[in-house]
């Protein structure tokens, strides 16, 4: 009896993990696609040298600009399991809300930040609309 409590139990947090797998999911899509009913201000054309700031939570970077790239082209293509796989195998990361980021480059509307930590030391590209002007 105890070891058909215990896949049952075992199947009930599989199902919560699922869960939990899924909205956070749809969440980052939902910020990457501005879908989140506020109002978003007009493009800010970034350059060089200056200093910015998540543009909102869920804003994030790639290692690199064709990750990057890719990571807004599977969430156009609604390919929710290959955009989660970026951030899964850590080509992708939040950017920090602690964090002071300089904008290194720009190239066709991707920035390449920099900030303090391991990851963003190097650089890391951002997609449009996920940087704004530092406050």
């Amino acid at each position: 009896m105890n070891a058909v409590q215990t896949s049952k139990s075992q199947k009930w947090q599989m199902w919560l993990l699922l869960g939990v797998f899924v909205v956070g999911a749809a969440s980052m899509m939902i910020d990457v696609v501005g879908l989140s009913g506020v109002a978003s201000a007009p493009t800010q054309v970034l350059q060089a040298g200056a200093a910015v700031e998540p543009s909102r939570p869920g804003a994030y970077a790639c290692a690199f600009a064709d990750t990057a790239h890719n990571s807004v082209t599977y969430v156009q293509n609604g390919q929710q399991d290959k955009f989660q796989a970026l951030f899964e195998s850590r080509e992708c990361r939040e950017l920090p809300q602690d964090q002071h980021l300089q904008v290194m480059a720009v190239d066709g509307g991707y920035a390449q930040v920099k900030g303090t930590d391991s990851y963003f030391a190097k650089g890391a590209w951002a997609p449009p609309g996920m940087l704004q002007a530092e406050r």
